[in-house]
């Protein structure tokens, strides 16, 4: 079996750079001719056969580097190869030449000089020195980090560093912690290399885009540019909302995957994996009792950082967090910053807030994904990633830049998926209108007198299906008919629109309610519902109270851009529990951290609880944005508003 392996694996590289050779000499015409082939698929197999062909032209570049069989030209013209038809696929400006990566130690930072290492990849065969964008993170340094490679194929030193603690790095991993020290160390020590031209840029997605927030909260007079994709500059909110919902699914699955699965490097990585999958380790974890002890239940062992970060469920003001939580204040130069947001991120909200204060320069562009659906925009990522190091660190207009003059573009739910609308700031202007909660209706004018009541048990917890999660496989816009049907939750829904609403902005529900246990949550959230009566969750957020006793809870369910077409519905859910998005209120009252104990309790809402919604009351036409004449972003057929890639025939 391993020989019949290894053949079948020399047959498919020698295939692909069998036509390599091809390729190279007439690239276009065997690009015309691929996706024409892929153009004669059925319509539902394209865009699933285009992504399948992009990773394997990525795959076997990396596999023929590592075996050329002591023939390098053949992993050249395979890497070649390959690099072209991805920026035909992506409909990018064809790449200059070839990166050459190479491992280097770098500045050393801490008390005990700790050696930062990194990747280093540079232009090929192109003269120096050159601009140089900067990616620091905790995940493992690679050579063939795909944005990585693109830029330096275009043009750009790009350094690939470990974060402090990290894979090759030396010294002790404190989340976060030393991001701003070490990131403003390694800004300095790039700006004195030779084959760095002065012109200085970070970039990163997730907590990578938090350490770039980091080197610019402390090195912001030098650096040149910043692109941050599905992240923050606040790191309290990510674990505890101020509204007092607890990021426990987050939580979990973060130290999980940091700590466990690449504890020890890349080393074990896809056994730690599949057992941890297997046993269930994050689900066991998610439903563990109590909180403080959750990190023995992830991963066998107490963990310092665990143990003290929790103490923030119960005290806002948690010392732990002083040197933790802002990575950047904005009280320095911020330099012009590129943000990229998902509806369904659970950074969402901390994205926006860094736009909001990131001043005149800063631009925004939020796309329909989640935080490990980012793959569904990977053209527009990619292409906005090299067009905004073009203009501000090579000072040149990128051609084909769709983005114009508008600082942001949101793309609209419930619009064909290439559609977005220009803003000048956000939120856009509004009018706010309100519906009424009546019954089960939400209606335009106040009704009657009436209460619902509902009763939620900690122990059977109120689920969430899809939406802002930290989750694979459970995040982004859900069919929500499995959560309607459960009797702990509330379904209010307005008649079919007689005309199309279109809305932009912050989403705002406040309950009159009757609070049944010491503590408790509500959850409000914002649905569209099809005239074929197929409910889609879009925002929804979590307020915790005090009780028990009547009271008037204001709920914050995020911000969204939605047009709601004519004969489509409006709907709200509220209840008490998104588990495992939102940690489970025990309702005893107890401080969370230590918590065991667990009661179910009724609460009701009635009578003067109103859902106020941001209307755009002149609604713009939506622009398509990066439809190319080779391929195009189409609805799903089941899902119209989740993002896929369809190729053209010619």
């Amino acid at each position: 079996m391993p020989a019949a392996l290894a053949a079948a694996l020399l047959l498919w590289v020698v295939a692909l750079a069998g036509g390599a050779q091809m390729f190279i000499l007439f690239p276009d015409r065997v690009a015309g001719f691929v996706l024409r082939g892929i153009g004669r698929l059925p319509h539902d197999l394209r865009p699933l056969f285009g992504l399948q062909l992009f990773f394997h032209l990525w795959l076997a570049a990396a596999v023929a580097d590592k075996l050329s069989f002591g023939f390098p030209q053949l992993a050249l013209a395979v890497r070649r190869s390959a690099r072209i038809m991805q920026s035909l696929l992506l409909c990018m400006e064809r790449p200059l030449t070839l990166a050459a990566p190479e491992a280097i130690d770098t500045c050393c930072v801490g008390e005990e000089r700790n050696t930062l290492r990194a990747y280093l990849l540079l232009p090929m065969d192109l003269p120096g020195p050159f601009p140089t964008v900067i990616f620091r993170t905790p995940y493992g340094a690679s050579p063939t980090q795909p944005t990585a490679v693109e830029l330096a194929e275009h043009g750009f030193a790009v350094l690939v560093q470990d974060t402090r603690g990290r894979f090759s790095s030396e010294g002790e991993f404190l989340p976060v912690q030393h991001e701003r020290e070490d990131g403003a160390a390694t800004v300095e020590w790039v700006h004195k290399q030779p084959w760095c031209n002065g012109k200085v840029g970070v970039a990163g997605m997730s907590y990578v885009g938090m350490s770039a927030w980091a080197a610019i909260g402390t090195a912001g007079h030098r650096i040149d540019a910043a692109l941050i994709v599905l992240s923050q500059s606040k790191v309290k909110t990510l674990v505890v909302d101020p509204n007092g919902a607890v990021s426990g699914e987050f939580m979990v699955r973060w130290f999980f995957l940091v700590f466990h699965v690449l504890g020890d490097g890349w080393r074990g990585f896809w056994r730690k994996l599949w057992t941890s999958y297997w046993s269930d380790t994050v689900g066991k974890a998610l439903y563990h009792l109590p909180i403080r002890s959750m990190d023995q239940a992830i991963l066998g062992r107490p963990l310092t950082h665990w143990q003290k970060a929790v103490d923030l469920v119960d005290d806002p003001q948690c010392p732990f967090w002083d040197n933790k939580d802002v990575l950047s204040d904005f009280s320095g130069a911020t330099p012009p910053v590129m943000l990229l947001a998902g509806w369904y991120d659970l950074c969402k909200e901390g994205t926006l807030e860094d736009f909001r204060q990131a001043g005149e320069r800063a631009r925004l562009v939020i796309l329909p994904i989640w935080h490990f659906g980012f793959w569904r925009a990977w053209p527009l990522l990619q292409n906005i990633t090299l067009w905004m190091f073009q203009e501000h660190l090579e000072a040149r207009a990128p051609p084909h830049c769709p983005l114009g003059r508008a600082r942001v573009w949101a793309s609209v739910l419930g619009e064909a998926p290439e559609s977005f609308l220009p803003f000048a700031d956000w939120p856009p202007p509004s009018v706010i209108r309100c519906y009424h909660l009546n019954g089960s209706e939400l209606r335009l004018e106040r009704g009657d007198l009436w209460q619902r009541s509902y009763r939620y048990n900690p122990a059977d917890p109120t689920p969430n299906l899809g939406g802002p999660s930290f989750s694979v496989f459970n995040a982004g816009p859900e069919d929500q008919a499995e959560v309607e049907a459960r009797m702990d939750v509330l379904v209010f829904t307005t008649g079919p629109l007689e005309e199309d609403l279109l809305i932009a902005g912050r989403v705002a529900l406040e309950l009159c309610a009757e609070v049944g246990s010491p503590s408790a949550d509500f959850v409000g959230r914002l649905c569209v519902v099809s005239p074929g009566g197929k409910s889609v969750n879009l925002c929804e957020g979590l307020t915790r109270v005090r009780g028990p006793g009547e009271q008037r809870v204001a709920v914050d369910l995020g911000s969204v851009c939605c047009r709601f077409r004519a004969g489509h519905r409006v709907r709200l859910h509220v209840c008490s529990g998104a588990f495992p998005r939102w940690m489970r209120n025990l309702q005893t009252g107890e401080p969370v951290a230590d918590a065991t104990c667990m009661a179910a309790a009724w609460h009701a809402v009635g009578d003067g609880s109103v859902l106020r919604l941001p209307v755009i009351p002149d609604p713009p036409e939506a622009v398509e944005m990066l439809a190319g004449e080779r391929w195009a972003w189409v609805a799903h057929p089941e899902k119209h508003h989740v993002r896929t890639i369809a190729f053209k025939g010619a």
